[in-house]
């Protein structure tokens, strides 16, 4: 399981190379924030024990360096006289935003990580820092603990738990639906084994290809079992009911591949086409369900039509107890209804389309990764907590070019401006430079006397200040200037993890940098701004994939069934559950995010499974010259149950997702059900309507 943010993110975009440069220039920019609380935090009983923790700490693996209170104590101090420290700390506004917060009730540590490669490297990081706080709670402080590795590492364990915990609630309802409906255990042997098989398949070439999981492929094992064994359903339907009047088994499966193999084909594809869509996303997880989900349901179709009629047959799958005769005459009676109803329906479905438009034109963008989680667990009341007490867990990163040096004093009064419009932002509580550090040197070459913590007179003195400084202390700098002096990196810290809030940080720091004087240049980078502007992205990514589904799946029903009048037909009963998920949304106040800007694509794809059967029924009942209404009823009542039994199966598989503890997963699989049920409902009314206008233009 994969989960990192980097992996979200195109690689291939301008941003990405501006990126990479940044991380090879000034090393990892992941961070960890530790808060703790509870305890006096200046006393030398606490300082012992965050000591203690500090040591720990330092030697968990991929912690390149941890800054904070207990590190100067024993730096600067030798771990003795904590009034001193007292002074020191509170002294200037240096440790104020970060270590310290106003109330002086909450300190920090700082955690800089070295790069992490590999998925396991953040839960190994993770794991390490909570065991080397443990001296911590155990002394009394309350120990928070927030920033990318720890987000990353939660999103991988709930995400593979709710994977692992929803898929056999999933499986067991969708059979227990089937068995209800088919009336067979052999019939639902036969529908696993296809189901198994199709999934053991597709992940064999997700193993192949050496792919991680993510929090959207996790959905991959029930949305492929929901729609493997849906496409199985109709073979399965369609032999019991010739079971009932023909003895021989080989000869009612012939008479039933006859009737849905074609169908079959045209549904598998155009449902791959809706996933093939996805692959235009500029999100790396969604782009990835895309590729997968379209290989697994073409491996599902080769399952389903080659090895399932030899289990039907291997298995002697009967007819179901008992004739269909009262469904039958349920399902004549429905399309009778939608023949004669036609004005209400059409009135009814179009106020539902109109208030589908206007969902889809109130759409937001999710603006908070925190609403991913649930409100309660330790990773949002960790945010919540150093947010609201201490300092940002996310940061802007601005790089700023300094020609000749970043010691040049022609340059202080610009960056130190612009520094200080960016600290006055209300999310911002600390923006991070060498130039903090430079004032620290000073102070400290004045005996810590306060009111030197303030830039050198000069050049030249700055350059004295340094050059004072052992190795080890001239480290520090390692992380915020390059060794020639010439690229600066100014760290904003934001406070919060709302969408707009972080876009605002960003447009005043770009406004300040077109404020710089020549030759100094600076562009703003770091993970930060790279999720931002893929939240930004969400919409036109929604209407791309959309796109590319509606053209890609409504040729392919053109090809298919090698009708322009069935490709007309189905536009509008497809069209109809995605302008209500819209509406869900809209009335929810589900937002898009990295599952949710799915939803219209993946449904498209699913829900015109249930019409590209329904169609094919009412067209084989066209060639053998039946009058056009008497099709239309004929066509609904040969697939009536089936598409019934399959949507019923599907429903309950995706709806089952709605339990996730995971927030955008539980919205895709609610969503989902709603879009397959409206699907159901629109094919048995929307289609035999449409078919009948067509009957009335002709007479």
């Amino acid at each position: 399981m994969d989960n990192r943010f980097q992996n979200m993110l195109n690689p291939s975009s301008d941003e990405a190379r501006q990126y990479e440069e940044f991380l090879e220039t000034f090393g990892n920019d992941e961070f960890i924030i530790i808060g703790m609380t509870g305890k006096p935090i200046l006393e030398e009983a606490s300082l012992d024990v965050m000591l203690e923790a500090l040591e720990a700490l330092e030697g968990v693996p991929f912690v390149r360096m941890v800054s904070g209170i207990p590190t100067v104590y024993r730096d600067r101090f030798g771990a003795e006289d904590p009034e001193a420290l007292a002074d020191e700390i509170l002294s200037t506004p240096f440790f104020h935003g970060l270590f310290i917060n106003e109330a002086e009730d909450t300190a920090g540590l700082l955690l800089d990580t070295e790069e992490l490669a590999k998925p396991g490297d953040r839960e190994i990081l993770v794991d390490g820092i909570q065991e080397a706080l443990q001296p911590l709670r155990d002394y009394g402080f309350s120990v928070y603990v927030a920033g990318a590795p720890v987000f990353n590492v939660a999103l991988n364990r709930l995400s593979m738990k709710e994977s692992f915990r929803i898929f056999p609630i999933a499986a067991t309802l969708s059979l227990i639906a089937l068995f209800a409906a088919l009336r067979s255990f052999r019939a639902i042997a036969a529908v696993v084994l296809c189901g198994v098989l199709t999934l053991l398949y597709t992940f064999s070439l997700v193993g192949l290809a050496g792919k991680p999981l993510n929090v959207v492929t996790s959905m991959l094992p029930i949305i492929l079992w929901v729609l493997a064994i849906a496409n199985f359903i109709h073979l399965v339907c369609r032999y019991q009911y010739y079971r009932i009047d023909v003895r021989d088994a080989r000869e009612a499966l012939n008479f039933a591949l006859r009737d849905v193999r074609r169908a079959c084909v045209i549904s598998a594809v155009t449902t791959a086409f809706g996933f093939v869509s996805l692959t235009l996303a500029d999100i790396g997880p969604v782009a990835e369900l895309g590729y997968l989900m379209s290989a697994g349901l073409l491996i599902s179709l080769a399952v389903n039509l080659l090895l399932g009629p030899n289990l039907l047959l291997l298995l002697n799958v009967p007819a179901p107890r008992g004739k269909p005769v009262k469904r039958d005459h349920l399902f004549e009676a429905l399309g009778t209804e939608a023949l004669r109803r036609r004005g209400t329906i059409f009135v009814g479905f179009g106020m539902l389309a109109l208030a589908g438009v206007y969902g889809a034109s109130q759409v937001r963008t999710e603006s908070n990764s925190l609403n991913f989680m649930p409100e309660d667990s330790e990773t949002v009341v960790s945010y919540e907590y150093i947010l609201n007490n201490l300092t940002g867990t996310g940061a802007l990163e601005i790089v700023i070019s300094t020609p000749g040096g970043w010691l040049n004093d022609s340059y202080w009064e610009p960056i130190l401006g612009l520094k200080a419009r960016l600290s006055e932002l209300r999310v911002v509580p600390r923006v991070m430079s060498p130039y903090d550090f430079l004032k620290k040197v000073h102070q400290w070459d004045e005996d810590l006397d306060p009111e030197y913590y303030r830039m050198p007179d000069s050049t030249d003195h700055a350059q004295e200040l340094l050059d004072m400084l052992e190795p080890e202390d001239k480290s520090e700098l390692d992380r915020l200037v390059t060794a020639n002096g010439e690229l600066v990196r100014v760290t904003v810290m934001v406070s919060s993890m709302e969408d707009r809030d972080f876009l605002r940080v960003t447009e005043v720091a770009h406004e300040e940098i077109t404020k710089l004087p020549e030759p100094l240049s600076a562009y703003t980078t770091g993970i930060g701004l790279r999720l931002q502007k893929m939240q930004v992205r969400m919409v036109s990514t929604q209407i791309k994939t959309f796109s590319l589904a509606f053209i890609l799946v409504f040729i392919c029903i053109f090809m298919g069934l090698g009708s322009f009048r069935a490709m007309l037909v189905s536009v509008l009963p497809n069209l109809v559950p995605i302008l209500t998920v819209f509406m869900s949304m809209y009335l929810m106040d589900v937002a898009l995010d990295a599952a949710t800007v799915m939803v219209a694509s993946i449904a498209l794809g699913i829900a015109v499974d249930d019409s590209v059967h329904l169609l094919t029924a009412i067209h084989q009942e066209f060639k053998n010259g039946t009058e056009v209404g008497a099709a239309i009823v004929g066509g609904v009542v040969k697939v009536g149950a089936s598409i019934s039994i399959t949507t019923t199966a599907a429903a309950i598989g995706f709806f089952t997702l709605a339990t996730s503890s995971f927030v955008p997963v539980a919205y895709f699989g609610l969503l989902s059900s709603i879009a397959m049920i409206t699907a159901l409902i629109a094919d048995f009314l929307l289609v035999p309507a449409l078919y009948s206008i067509g009957r009335l233009i002709r007479s």
